[in-house]
């Protein structure tokens, strides 16, 4: 199941061009965080919108930098508009807060 995991995980981050840690293909402008807290590391469990959140990594959009983030246990009306599935979703910083495990 770990395999299948890291898998999907590698095949979005290629789909949303993320990179491993904070680097960003193609960034070539310093990207503004839209957030007072720390920016989330990778593989940082954070609470959005749709509950808790695992970071897969980060992109720039339109000078912002914004987390790829896979939702951990989204509410069952998120899988019903999404086909049954649980996509990952892009998140900025100020829609997210960090939670201690």
């Amino acid at each position: 199941m770990q395999e299948a995991t890291a898998a999907r995980r590698e095949r979005l981050m290629q789909e949303f061009g993320v990179e491993e840690g904070s680097r960003v293909r193609g960034m070539k402008a310093r990207a503004e965080w839209s957030s007072a807290r720390a920016v989330p590391a990778v593989g940082a469990v954070v609470h959005m919108n749709l509950g808790r959140a695992e970071v897969l990594g980060y992109f720039v959009l339109d000078g912002f930098l914004a987390c790829l983030v896979q939702p951990l246990d989204p509410p069952a009306w998120y899988r019903k508009q999404n086909g049954g599935e649980c996509p990952a979703c892009e998140m900025f910083g100020v829609d997210m807060a960090q939670v201690s495990d």
